[in-house]
């Protein structure tokens, strides 16, 4: 008798950071927290995290959900969202599989452009 072994496919990590990346870059532009999205959609936070995460594949479900909770569609979902910033707005910027959010000027900042 012998035993199998399951071995994870070569690349699923990374089509599953494909996902995610976008989804949590929509959720800091929204100002959402994963706790706060899987109350929402009927999930449990270490469900969510898992997912935002590339550990758990999201299931169409979930992503329908998501999009609905995030008044977009299931395609603008698992797109980086586009980038803008106005006044005292913030800006995503991704670094690798990072999104970072800068935040621009308050209005108190002495304006040092052009110097």
């Amino acid at each position: 008798m012998s035993s199998a072994t399951i071995t994870e496919l070569p690349g699923r990590d990374a089509a599953r950071e494909v996902i995610a990346a976008p989804i949590r870059a929509h959720l800091a532009v929204k100002n959402i927290s994963g706790s706060d999205l899987a109350r929402r959609i009927g999930l449990t936070q270490p469900q969510i995290s898992r997912r935002l995460s590339g550990r758990l594949p999201f299931t169409s479900d979930d992503l329908n959900a998501i999009a609905a909770e995030l008044d977009l569609t299931v395609v603008e979902l698992i797109q980086m969202p586009k980038p803008s910033i106005t006044g005292g707005g913030t800006r995503l910027v991704g670094v690798g599989t990072t999104i970072h959010r800068l935040v621009g000027r308050t209005g108190l900042e002495p304006v040092t452009d052009g110097l």
